[in-house]
């Protein structure tokens, strides 16, 4: 039988034990780390080196490439991309992460004049039947535009867009919609001119999705990548249905002409 001497000496060498134990209660606080993803929307630059305080975390990501989740701690870091192979940074930019949050980083506009954009991906479980959608602008040299989200072959003209005026390097909230076969379409902001029309796709329920929208060379057309915030997080690049034409009347001697243009 242990007598009090001993008793003591155990109650007091228990703390001690504790100290070097990392235990999980309601009284400690273990570290969570943040969540980070890259989206590459620079068109003019082969691939990219992405850098989380000087090391490269991403290397060698293509033009329209996007990364799954990384794990990083809650402080602030400096991100910044350098084209594959170059010595010169393009661009960077401090942002503190949150604990256990997740975010989108987005690397866009032409070399010549590059940005970062981050976005939180936090955000509520959409109701059934329903999903969440968020629109970034990306797209370098394109037009303010609206979003519209529509039954599949719905017309504009009566229509108000479910988002209006989102600028470059800006981002909306998220749209809760009900999930289904949609068509979703950009018009410059203010007019039913159409720059983007996704057709006829699916939108699962329950799920969250960044629609990141970017330029591939220019002009006032633009693209669409999806990148899934839960679901299947699927990341995918989805072309536009629509095209840019130049026409050029080179026949000497003709005069005016007219063009006649059929889609088959």
């Amino acid at each position: 039988m242990l007598n009090r001497r001993q008793i003591l000496a155990g109650l007091f060498a228990l703390p001690l034990t504790l100290a070097g134990c990392e235990i999980d209660t309601i009284n400690s606080f273990p570290t969570k780390a943040a969540h980070v993803r890259v989206v590459n929307a620079i068109p003019n630059a082969p691939s990219l080196d992405v850098k989380v305080d000087g090391a490269t975390s991403w290397p060698a990501l293509p033009f329209e490439g996007m990364t799954g989740y990384s794990d990083f701690s809650n402080q602030t870091h400096t991100f910044s991309v350098t084209v594959t192979g170059a010595i010169s940074t393009l661009t960077q930019a401090n942002f503190n992460l949150a604990g256990e949050a997740s975010y989108t980083l987005i690397a866009f506009g032409p070399v010549e004049a590059p940005a970062l954009l981050l976005l939180s991906d936090d955000t509520i479980s959409p109701s059934s039947g329903r999903f969440l959608l968020r629109v970034a602008n990306a797209a370098a040299g394109a037009a303010t535009f609206d979003v519209y989200v529509t039954a599949p072959g719905a017309a504009l003209d009566t229509l108000a867009p479910n988002l209006s005026s989102i600028s470059y390097g800006g981002s909306t909230g998220f749209l809760q919609l009900s999930s289904g076969t949609l068509q979703l379409r950009l018009t410059q902001t203010g007019t039913k001119a159409v720059i983007y029309d996704s057709g006829a796709r699916n939108w699962s329920d329950n799920t969250a999705t960044d629609a990141i929208m970017y330029t591939r060379s220019g002009g006032q057309l633009v693209n669409l990548a999806l990148a899934d915030i839960n679901g299947a997080n699927q990341r995918v690049i989805v072309n536009s249905t629509l095209t840019d034409v130049k026409f050029v009347n080179a026949a000497f001697d003709t005069g005016a002409v007219n063009s006649l243009f059929s889609q088959s």
